[in-house]
This record gives C-alpha cells, structure tokens and sequence, in this order.
C-alpha cells in the first residue's frame, strides 16, 4: 500500500495559557520542585495550500501542544 505523506503550514493559531511552580524546602539538604502549565493552544486561521481542496477545520487543537502538563523533582 501507498502512504502519502504531508506537511503543510496551518495558517494562524492562539495559544495562551497559565504556569505555575513551587520550590518547596524540605529538610537542609532535601527540595522538592512541583510545576503545572495549562495550555490552550488552537488553530484560528486555515491556509490549505493553492489547487486542493478539503476541510481545514479551524478551532481544534494544535498537535504536539499538551493541555495540562505536570513535573517534578527531588534535589538532594
């Protein structure tokens, strides 16, 4: 079977979002780092490229982008 593949630009997108972290002191030599961010990043603006046709659909997620993210870290 044949599998085209094809990357294109998408035109405009939105993203905004909020990030937060925590440095937290544990004992004299033990820390804790905590982080969250939340991202709403969205495809405003299709730009399918000259001579093809298809639905380009706008307000749907960027690929790659994750919603909500967490981490942490141990420092001894």
């Amino acid at each position: 079977s044949l599998v085209l593949v094809a990357v294109i630009n998408a035109g405009d997108a939105r993203s905004r979002g909020i990030e937060l972290e925590a440095d937290l002191k544990l004992a004299p030599n033990f820390s804790a780092k905590l982080g969250y961010s939340y991202t709403d990043a969205k495809l405003t603006k299709a730009a399918p490229p000259p001579g093809t046709q298809g639905t380009y659909n706008t307000g749907i997620a960027l690929p790659g982008v994750p919603k909500h993210m967490l981490s942490t870290a141990l420092e001894y």
